[in-house]
């Protein structure tokens, strides 16, 4: 034994503690010493992992985007994409939107519902932060004809006892964000438990909206899954605050669709009002049956051209494309006589491109996998043109109308968002084996 290794050894002997109890003492004491480590050990990995996770969400985001001029003129994207669970909002005000639909955001312990918009300038997809906004399938936003107002249902505080459905909060008013300057303006309509919500539409600067305070609060299970309300329609002029509630119109509004300057919503026996500004400027009768869901909204050119989809028996709903009827309104009566547009099939009718050219979202096969487009039809010729645009996700639930005949821009490719949670596990795997490293290593020099 060389003098080095005696003098180390004598060392490390006059350092041991000399009374160290009872051998089980010792053992226990050590397997509590292994226990602490082990906890310390995965709190810190923990840690790491929850740090990580938040300090990815600056770290991956994408850059900001650019913020369309007030002068800017609205473009049609050549893909509505809905965005990933993890990819950011928009950082302020996006701008015209082109569309706006439902999402799922992603979240460090649970995912949420929040609604999405395409720009209506470059074609970029994000979040909205709507303040207050109500998400759910019976609240459905609007936006406006050139994209640059979006009306939405938003929640708060109820006199009484809220009425409760599923998970959705209670809808208390109506608020119109404006895209381009981010002012919002808020109709409190004072609910006691809430409102039943019937539908959101722009006519022109007129928004007109359908709603009414539930009778009693409660749960699903507390109201025995009933509930009523008395539903009034209203309109709004957000930029003047003018507010009215006219009578004589049907109290639903989710069947809407477009015409210029206006909006067609569905009247009585099957026939369509006109919205124009705050007034129901005609009425437009046809000898078919269009399919009226929110779905398949039928449209009205500048040239007074209805475009809609046939239901062959509106006793049943499904999800089946249906032929693509059109007819000339009649300047006196309104009448409409509709026939086929050739053999074309679609879901719903999306608007108008030109004086003759309708758009209608269909599906399309290439190397089997199969896509949703919107597609440009001659009502003419019944010729299929081409499709214009792609829906990646989600189709939106809400256009702005005036999108349809606008230029095309090339919309850019997803961001890289991975979720936050596996960056933070990644982090918390690579630091476990730094330290494991760091030990190992320290091992050795201590062995030498």
């Amino acid at each position: 034994m060389t003098m080095h290794v005696k003098d180390r050894l004598e060392r490390l002997s006059d350092e041991a503690p000399r009374e160290l109890g009872a051998p089980a003492d010792l053992w226990r004491r050590g397997r509590r010493r292994q226990a602490r480590q082990w906890l310390a050990g995965v709190g810190a990995l923990v840690v790491v992992a929850v740090v990580g996770g938040v300090v990815a969400d600056p770290v991956l985001a994408p850059g900001r985007v650019e913020v369309a001029t007030p002068s800017a003129e609205l473009r049609l994207p050549d893909v509505f994409r809905q965005p990933g669970a993890w990819e950011p909002a928009f950082d302020g005000p996006p701008g015209p939107l082109a569309a706006v639909g439902p999402g799922v955001r992603g979240g460090l312990l649970t995912e949420r519902n929040a609604w999405w918009g395409v720009s209506g300038t470059t074609g970029e997809s994000r979040f909205l932060d709507l303040p207050d906004a109500v998400v759910g399938s019976e609240a459905d936003p609007a936006l406006s004809e050139d994209g640059r107002q979006l009306a939405y249902w938003y929640t708060g505080a109820t006199a009484d006892e809220p009425i409760v459905q599923g998970d959705a909060e209670p809808a208390v008013g109506v608020a119109v964000l404006d895209l381009v300057t981010g002012d919002v303006q808020r109709w409190d309509t004072g609910t006691p438990h809430g409102l039943m919500t019937a539908g959101l539409v722009w006519a022109g600067e007129v928004l007109w909206w359908v709603g009414g305070d539930f009778s009693t609060g409660g749960t699903d299970e507390e109201r025995d899954g009933q509930s009523s309300a008395r539903l009034v329609v209203h309109t709004w002029e957000p930029r003047s605050d003018d507010r009215g509630t006219p009578e004589g119109v049907g109290v639903s509004m989710y069947a809407s669709g477009s015409a210029p300057g206006g909006a067609l919503v569905p009247g009585r026996a099957g026939s369509l009002r006109l919205l124009v500004g705050d007034e129901v400027a005609r009425r437009i009768s046809f000898d078919q049956d269009l399919l009226f869901q929110q779905s398949t909204t039928p449209a009205l050119s500048p040239s007074g051209l209805l475009a809609g989809v046939l239901h062959e028996d509106p006793s049943v709903y499904d999800d089946a494309p249906h032929p693509v009827l059109v007819g000339e309104v009649d300047a006196d009566t309104g009448a409409v006589l509709l026939a086929p547009v050739g053999d074309v099939l679609a879901w719903s009718v999306l608007g108008w491109r030109g004086p003759t050219e309708v758009l209608v979202d269909a599906t399309a096969t290439s190397d089997g996998t199969q896509r949703v487009i919107a597609q440009v039809v001659d009502v003419r010729s019944g010729d299929v043109l081409g499709p214009l645009a792609e829906f990646h996700g989600n189709v939106p639930d809400s256009f702005a109308s005036g999108v349809w005949s606008a230029d095309v821009v090339d919309a850019p490719d997803a961001p890289f968002a991975p979720d936050h949670r596996l960056v933070g596990l990644a982090l918390a795997g690579a630091v476990l084996l730094l330290v494991r490293a760091g030990l190992a290593v320290r091992r050795r020099r201590d062995r030498s």
